[in-house]
């Protein structure tokens, strides 16, 4: 069981869990902890050396073990093999295959973002996790410099909340996407001005809505044929199966209380 400790907070404020106000969801998966409720660990880690993984928690602040992973990984690099599903409907993401496996920590050093985050790295292309997700509506938070990503796929082909600079489709096999949000702004052109709006190299926090939910094997951030691969960091993502727009702004803010992107 994990045990938090709200008084040893790097902010010094108690920490706040997305999970327990806006509950529901389909899949959720970070770096830190997302329900008080969730005593499971966060991840599966392989180091590069011998391939031996190891069961990765979180520590007393509700972040990442980094200590814990670093033991494991040493000088080495370790790759997530499972990302585990805290939502409570056991939706863990997965990548058996070695060289598909984003990276957590690089020659004994943590992946992070700019803002010290531990964050997963998509760091050699095709690199993805995959889970079997009821989507309607996600958060993500993300930093890349990549302007011709794909953000969100269902199949390796079949692009949802994707973004290549000077495209405007909107439209993946019966999939529209109703809303983009970056950083809880909408964004009108759901490829080309959000690949100006997310690829600066900065912390963002991505929404987005489709019209219809479909459980489907979906792989966020991760690999899309076309050369569209995700070539970036990423640290969170919520998955919910129905319409959040009423709480697109409440979620976001709570992600934006952990990770300061506005």
């Amino acid at each position: 069981m994990q045990i938090i400790n709200p008084y040893r907070f790097p902010s010094g404020a108690t920490p706040t869990y997305p999970l327990d106000d806006y509950t529901g969801a389909d899949g959720a998966y970070s770096t830190r902890l997302l329900r008080s409720a969730y005593a499971g660990d966060c991840m599966y880690v392989r180091r590069s050396s011998d391939d031996l993984e190891a069961v990765i928690g979180f520590d007393a602040d509700g972040n990442l073990d980094e200590t814990a992973l670093l033991a494991h990984t040493g000088a080495n690099d370790g790759f997530v093999r499972v990302w585990y599903d805290q939502s409570g409907s056991g939706n863990d993401m997965s990548q058996a295959a070695h060289s598909l496996q984003p990276r957590i920590v690089n020659a004994g050093v943590m992946e992070t973002l700019t803002g010290g985050q531990a964050a997963l790295n998509n760091n050699a292309a095709p690199q993805h996790l995959a889970a079997t997700l009821d989507v309607a509506t996600c958060f993500a938070v993300m930093e890349t410099s990549d302007t011709t990503s794909v953000i969100f796929v269902k199949t390796a082909s079949v692009y949802v909340g994707a973004y290549q600079a000077g495209s405007s489709s909107a439209t993946a096999s019966g999939y529209v996407v109703q809303e983009s949000y970056v950083d809880d702004v909408s964004v009108a052109n759901h490829r080309g001005d959000l690949s100006t709006a997310v690829s600066d190299g900065s912390v963002h926090i991505y929404g987005l809505r489709i019209t219809a939910s479909t459980t489907q094997a979906w792989r966020p951030f991760g690999y899309a044929s076309g050369g569209f691969e995700y070539d970036g960091k990423y640290s969170e993502i919520i998955i919910y199966p129905d319409d959040q727009s009423a709480n697109m702004s409440g979620i976001t803010g709570m992600i934006n209380d952990k990770y300061s992107a506005y």
